[in-house]
């Protein structure tokens, strides 16, 4: 009898184990990883994200982007306006046409900024009213560059460093290749513009414009613009002033649309501008003659101003493929790949 009941304890305990050991193993079995489950692998980095940049995104429905050349904290935003001109990028994806390529952009300010010294390429008789059509599909856009195909054959290419421009003009085999100065183009209007033929390589000039958001702020833009190649003929002209746009403002609760927004308030009280009131020139154009080669190189530089009488400083003239210790020489391919770093 205590054989007996010394040896059932015994074989329970031997039977409650191998259960024990059989339920074990069901429940590492249940919540084991696959087999073939492994680490997720990290994505490699992009090599250049630069390339994955589409300048064109901002530039329709009210964003107001602009799609040209442009670096980080640059002077130089070389970007082309269209003939609806949208308030500080002064581009709109819907529209065919380009009314020139200005030094300088905002993007989506909501109000009218920017766009001084509209530049434009035309074949043929000088007409400062011209524009160019052009088609999407002649048009691209890198992060630091620029190119479109016009409809008059003419192709520009455009980089930016930081406080110049570099533009390439492609034009067809004429006597009659143009680079217009639109002087008044600026999008709130520009008063005070001059234009200097240095030499027949060089032009300079400058421009007063402001009152951003209807404010009565102002600044000048100094340019120089230097050519690879001399021009035959130049010339300017004295338009009527062109009056600053007004910008509509609401009262201080009014609602506004979507996409709309407005001004709301009083206006500031405009700040006494001493500039000359009449201009020297407000159109310009240089002509080149391509029968024998058809690209002309441009570099431009700038340097703004808040005082409209304050003149600037004294510049060293360097022709183009030589080096200075503010704008290193660079061709357009070399200043877009600089731009991209």
């Amino acid at each position: 009898m205590s054989w007996i009941s010394l040896d059932r304890p015994r074989r329970a305990r031997r039977g409650y184990a191998a259960a024990a050991a059989v339920a074990g193993a069901a429940l590492v079995g249940a919540y084991a990883l696959p087999a073939s489950a492994a680490p997720a692998r990290v994505a490699d980095l992009v090599a250049h994200p630069a390339d994955l940049v589409n300048p064109f995104i901002g530039t329709s429905n009210d964003a107001n982007d602009f799609p040209g050349a442009d670096v980080p904290f640059g002077m130089v935003q070389w970007s082309p306006d269209t003939s609806s001109r949208p308030p500080g990028g002064g581009y709109e994806y819907k529209d065919s046409s380009i009314t020139g390529f200005s030094l300088t952009h905002i993007a989506g300010p909501g109000c009218g900024a920017a766009g001084d010294v509209p530049v434009l390429p035309t074949v043929g008789a000088v007409n400062n009213s011209a524009t160019d059509s052009f088609s999407h599909a002649n048009e691209s856009a890198t992060a630091g560059s620029y190119k479109v195909a016009l409809d008059n054959k003419v192709t520009t290419e455009l980089a930016t460093t930081t406080r110049s421009g570099m533009a390439r003009f492609t034009f067809p085999a004429t006597t009659q290749a143009n680079l217009l100065f639109k002087l008044n183009g600026s999008q709130n209007g520009a008063s005070s513009t001059q234009f200097n033929v240095v030499s027949s390589t060089e032009v300079s000039g400058q421009v007063t414009s402001g009152r951003f958001c209807g404010a009565g702020n102002s600044y000048t833009v100094y340019f120089d613009m230097v050519f690879d190649r001399p021009f035959t003929t130049s010339g300017s002209s004295l338009a009527a002033a062109k009056p600053a746009p007004t910008t509509e403002r609401a009262g201080k609760n009014a609602a506004d649309k979507p996409n709309h927004p407005r001004l709301h308030g009083t206006a500031p009280k405009a700040v006494k501008d001493d500039a000359t009131p009449k201009a020297t020139a407000s159109n310009a154009h240089v002509t080149f003659d391509t029968s024998a080669g058809q690209v002309v190189q441009a570099k431009v530089g700038v340097r703004t101003s808040r005082s409209p009488t304050r003149a600037p400083t004294a510049r060293r003239r360097t022709p183009i493929g030589t080096s200075t210790p503010s704008a290193p020489r660079r061709t357009t391919p070399g200043t877009r790949r600089w731009a991209r770093c």
